[in-house]
Formats: C-alpha cells, sequence, structure tokens
C-alpha cells in the first residue's frame, strides 16, 4: 500500500497537474476569509472601504441610496431615518463601524466574518447537544 501511494505521488509529480487532477485543474485553495469575495465584489470603487452607497447596493439593491440619520449633515434632500429593518445596511454600519469613520475597512469586515463564524458554530453545537439529548 505505501509502495503504491509513493508511486502516485511520484507519478504526480513527474507527469504535473493533468495526472494529478483527472481534469487537469487543480482543486481551489481553501479560502480563509470565504467573505473576501463579497467584500471585493461590494467595494465597486475599490478604495479598500465599503461605503454608505456601496452598503446600501449590496443590502437593499442597484439603485438603493444611502440613508442619513438625523444626527448627520443636514442636507435637506436626503431622507432622515433611524436605523432600522427598512435599512439594514445603516444597522450594519452602525454595528460593525468600530471606528466610526462611516466606512466599514477589510478589518472591519473580518470582525464581522469572525462573529458570523462563531454565531454559526455556536448553533451546531446547540444542535448536536439537541440531538444528543433527545437519543436520550
Amino acid at each position: 500500500m505505501r509502495t503504491m501511494l509513493l508511486a502516485a505521488g511520484l507519478i504526480a509529480v513527474t507527469t504535473g497537474p493533468a495526472a494529478a487532477f483527472p481534469t487537469g485543474r487543480r482543486p481551489a485553495p481553501v479560502n480563509p476569509h470565504p467573505l473576501d469575495g463579497a467584500f471585493a465584489r461590494a467595494d465597486t470603487n475599490k478604495d479598500g472601504f465599503l461605503d454608505k452607497d456601496e452598503l446600501a447596493r449590496e443590502f437593499r439593491g442597484p439603485n438603493a441610496k444611502a440613508v442619513v440619520t438625523h444626527s448627520e449633515g443636514s442636507d435637506a434632500a436626503k431622507p432622515k431615518v433611524h436605523a432600522d429593518a427598512a435599512h439594514p445596511d445603516h444597522t450594519f454600519l452602525e454595528v460593525y463601524d468600530a471606528d466610526h469613520d462611516g466606512r466599514i475597512s477589510k478589518a472591519e469586515f473580518e470582525r464581522y466574518d469572525q462573529q458570523v463564524r462563531a454565531g454559526l458554530q455556536r448553533a451546531k453545537s446547540l444542535q448536536q447537544r439537541m440531538t444528543q439529548h433527545r437519543r436520550r
């Protein structure tokens, strides 16, 4: 068995990726931050931040406009609202904009990613405990 594995490895090394991977394509590397793609897609001006307009479009659609809260400027042309379910982009900004600069940095977005993962792990753990409890 060991000889077979060694031989298979040697064949893969000497004949290149076509032999190692039957389709000739290498599998995609595992991304430790799967939301990187989401951040890159949302960051339409490619400045490394998600501003209010980018968040509005990401959460509410391509024609959505950013909202201004009562605490922001006095531009009478923009609607003044509080964060609520109708404006999840604004709520997201309020929760995850740690430095309060009015935009989401890559680091702030990664903290969101970590919190989502932790929440999913807690939910999975709870589900496993409930399943074990039912089996008793």
